[in-house]
C-alpha cells in the first residue's frame, strides 16, 4: 500500500472522528472503530520492529478477524426483514467460525491467512447484497442525506467487488512472481479501489444528516 492511500485512510478514520456526533446513536457507529483498527493495522504492518520472523502478517491475520466481524456485525443491525436478517446473522457466524478455527490450526503468527481474507471478502459482498435487496423491498423513501451508511456500505461493496479477483495474487506467494508491469497494474488498482472506497466514506460522513432508523 503506498503513502498516499494509507494518508487516506487516515484522514478518513479523522473525518469520522470528527462527525462521530452525526450518527454515535445509529448502528452505523461501528465504522468509527473499524476505520482506526484499518490505520493502526496499517500502521503496525509498517514498523520493522512489530515484525514477526520479517513478516507483518500477525498483524493483519488479528485486524482480519477483528475489523470484519465488526463490519458484519454492522451491516446485521441494519437489515430490517427478519428472514433476510436471521440469514446474514447465520452466514457471519458461519464465517466468523472459520476465521477462528483457523486461527488455531494454521501458522497464524507468520503466515497471511490468504483464503480466509478472500472468503472474507467474499461473505461482505454477500452481506452487502442482502442489505441491498432489504433497503430496496423496504416501503419507506430512501433520503440519501439522511442514509451514512449507504455511502458506508456502497464504499465496502464497490472494494469487495473489486477486490475479489486480486485478493488470491495480491495475497499469495505467486504476487512476487509477476512480473514488474503486472506487479505495477494489479497495485495500482488496489490502492486506486481502497482510496475511492475511503472519498466515498468522507463524503459520506461530511454531506449526511444520519436520522434515527428502524435497525436494532
Amino acid at each position: 500500500m503506498t503513502d498516499f492511500t494509507f494518508i487516506f485512510e487516515c484522514f478518513a478514520a479523522i473525518i469520522a472522528t470528527v462527525f462521530f456526533y452525526k450518527y454515535k446513536h445509529l448502528p452505523i457507529k461501528l465504522i468509527l472503530p473499524i476505520l482506526w483498527l484499518t490505520v493502526i493495522a496499517e500502521t503496525c504492518a509498517r514498523i520493522p520492529s512489530l515484525r514477526i520472523e520479517g513478516t507483518n502478517h500477525f498483524i493483519y491475520n488479528c485486524y482480519l478477524i477483528t475489523a470484519y466481524p465488526l463490519l458484519y456485525f454492522s451491516i446485521y443491525k441494519h437489515i430490517q426483514n427478519p428472514i433476510r436478517k436471521k440469514s446474514v446473522g447465520i452466514i457471519a457466524l458461519i464465517i466468523f467460525s472459520v476465521m477462528i478455527y483457523r486461527a488455531f490450526i494454521s501458522a497464524f503468527i507468520t503466515k497471511f491467512m490468504v483464503y480466509m481474507f478472500s472468503l472474507s471478502v467474499i461473505g461482505l459482498v454477500i452481506l452487502l447484497l442482502y442489505y441491498a435487496v432489504d433497503l430496496l423491498k423496504n416501503n419507506k423513501h430512501i433520503i440519501l442525506k439522511n442514509k451514512l451508511e449507504l455511502f458506508i456500505f456502497i464504499g465496502y461493496l464497490f472494494f469487495g467487488i473489486s477486490y475479489i479477483p486480486l485478493s488470491f495474487v495480491l495475497t499469495s506467494e505467486d504476487f512476487l512472481r509477476l512480473s514488474r508491469e503486472a506487479l505495477n497494474t494489479l497495485s495500482n488498482i488496489q490502492n486506486s479501489t481502497v482510496i475511492f472506497m475511503n472519498v466515498i466514506f468522507i463524503i459520506g460522513f461530511i454531506w449526511t444528516n444520519p436520522r434515527n432508523n428502524d435497525s436494532n
